[in-house]
């Protein structure tokens, strides 16, 4: 009885000290949210107190992609005290994801040997729908004309499709097929007698959105 009496103490006295050294406390470990329509940055905050005895210092915060930058106001925080990394994700480093996730690795005095592992998680909402991006015609075959549809994604305000690049080497008709939603592309190349390659990008223009919102069709003669 002594023995396991002995046990038992020695238990609770390790919860006792472990509580008593316990470090930071996150309010959430991780954040998943959808941006806003067209944004090419999301940004959130991961917010915590030091629930300790004695004072934590951040050493480093580590993200996992040089797409997610963070800043802090201070590293070190006496007990009692609390703070926040505010987060910046820059959408654009894979624009085509509907879900984005990333990490960031937070190593701090009190657990130098465990970083905590803060989540983050961006649905990113389909502003605009390109089908297909990519047209292919062969070298040394009839230029026939192929098409390409544009239009509005799910939600999206009325949209108005302006060119911003073009090629002498395709010639693109543009034509509206249901007003403000989607636009058919008719593209035929001038020849196709020699290597040619082009990128038509367009602005896409909506009241739904915050910052510009692009798109682009690839094309290929090859």
């Amino acid at each position: 009885m002594k023995s396991a009496k002995g046990i038992l103490v020695g238990f609770f006295s390790f919860i006792i000290v472990a509580h008593a050294w316990a470090g930071l406390t996150w309010a959430k470990q991780k954040n998943e949210f959808t941006a806003n329509v067209g944004a090419e940055l999301a940004r959130t905050s991961y917010c915590f107190t030091n629930t300790g005895k004695t004072t934590v210092s951040i050493l480093g915060i580590q993200p996992s992609c040089g797409c997610v930058t963070t800043s802090l106001e201070k590293f070190d925080y006496a007990p009692g005290e609390g703070g926040a990394i505010k987060v910046t994700f820059d959408l654009g480093m894979d624009e085509f994801a509907k879900l984005q996730k990333r990490t960031i690795a937070v190593t701090t005095t009190d657990a130098p040997k465990s970083p905590t592992i803060l989540q983050l998680a961006v649905h990113v909402p389909v502003a605009v729908i390109t089908s297909p991006n990519v047209m292919i015609w062969k070298l040394g075959k009839k230029a026939k004309t192929k098409e390409a549809v544009i239009e509005a994604g799910p939600g999206i305000a009325p949209i108005k499709l302006v060119q911003t690049t073009s090629n002498d080497n395709f010639v693109v008709e543009i034509k509206p097929e249901v007003e403000g939603h989607r636009y058919r592309l008719k593209i035929t190349p001038v020849k196709t007698d020699a290597l040619s390659y082009a990128e038509l990008k367009f602005n896409v223009e909506s009241a739904s959105f915050k910052s510009r919102v692009s798109c682009e069709v690839h094309l290929d003669v090859k």
